[in-house]
């Protein structure tokens, strides 16, 4: 989480996979920064110590999907590192 004078502006939510194919990785589940604080930085703060983090419990890469819509996402993460690799479909199923 990032706070300026104690007011939460930005936070990001990351797990771990365990996969049979690709191994022990840290994915990102959601990354937000308040608009009144975008540009300042702290996206590549919280990428950062999420990276740091990851990589101390042995994780070797970071995953992060994207809406294909939402071409700011995709050029702060080009621009912090990540490489496309895939566009895909979600499909789910209510249970």
């Amino acid at each position: 989480m990032g706070a300026i004078d104690n007011k939460t502006v930005g936070w990001i939510q990351v797990h771990q996979v365990i996969s049979m194919e690709t191994g022990v990785y840290a994915e990102i589940m959601g990354l937000v920064v308040d608009e009144e604080y975008r540009g300042r930085g702290l996206g590549r703060l919280l990428l950062h110590a999420t990276s740091d983090s990851a990589r101390s419990i042995g994780c070797r890469r970071l995953r992060v999907r994207c809406n294909t819509i939402r071409t700011e996402s995709h050029k702060f993460y080009q621009n912090s590192g990540f490489i496309l690799k895939k566009e895909q479909k979600v499909f789910d199923s209510l249970l």
